[in-house]
């Protein structure tokens, strides 16, 4: 893993995610997670 990031582990059922940044400024980071 690279300097300055971080990874987590979590178990899902299966769907559609909607993720968002929550950093200030960042609004409009998002992004979509299919798990199957």
């Amino acid at each position: 893993m690279q300097e300055g990031s971080a990874s987590v582990a979590v178990a899902l059922e299966p769907g559609t995610y909607r993720y968002v940044c929550e950093v200030p400024g960042h609004d409009s980071m998002t992004g979509t997670l299919t798990v199957e």
